[in-house]
């Protein structure tokens, strides 16, 4: 199955040249020339990576990555610039949880590969912890139902068991009587001459 990848970006330009290298990668790609047409495509769409320019008219990159994490916490989301700011960056990666920061133009195509890339993996090794992680509790859920199990079990059959010595014990204190009874009954009478 081709990952899908939404693009976002006002400028024509930009959305024509991001679907040509990505399509030519085997990517399927969705353009968004706006932070609302890319949310309402996001919201009837299934996509692994999102790419958005920082500055738009109407919602703002991180507008964008704030409402579709917000749909699927799973997505990773690269953010384009051409106004590129230290803080900006901090924020952006560490604050709102992109998973990249580019600038513009992108000069190197390969560094944009590259991101998408490990984007597109770092988002199926968390779908697969979060598949195995459920899987994983699921198990545990089983186990300590089966040991909760087996422990009622285990306390039947001591309660059994601690009756039975009870019984016996009465039987040995019962036994011991009677032949303490009997070895009375039998003790010989001794008569003085």
């Amino acid at each position: 199955m081709k990952e899908r990848i939404l693009v976002i970006d006002d400028e024509t330009e930009i959305l024509e040249n991001f679907e040509t290298i990505l399509s030519d990668e085997g990517f399927e790609v969705v353009k968004a020339s706006s932070g609302n047409e890319a949310l309402a495509n996001f919201e009837v769409g299934f996509f692994g990576l999102v790419i958005t320019d920082m500055k738009m008219p109407d919602l703002s990159g991180i507008d964008v990555l704030r409402h579709v994490k917000l749909i699927d916490e799973e997505v990773e989301v690269i953010i384009l610039t051409g106004h590129a700011t230290l803080e900006n960056a901090i924020m952006t990666l560490r604050d709102e949880g992109a998973y990249d920061y580019l600038l513009k133009p992108l000069e190197q195509i390969e560094g944009l590969l590259i991101s998408v890339n490990h984007a597109l993996e770092r988002r199926g090794l968390r779908l697969e912890n979060k598949v195995l992680l459920k899987k994983l509790s699921e198990a545990n859920e089983e186990l300590e139902h089966r040991v909760a199990e087996r422990t009622m079990q285990l306390k039947e059959t001591i309660a059994m068991l601690e009756a039975e010595i009870a019984e016996r014990k009465r039987a040995v204190e019962e036994w011991e009587k009677l032949q303490q009874s009997v070895a009375w009954q039998r003790r010989p009478v001794w008569v003085s001459p």
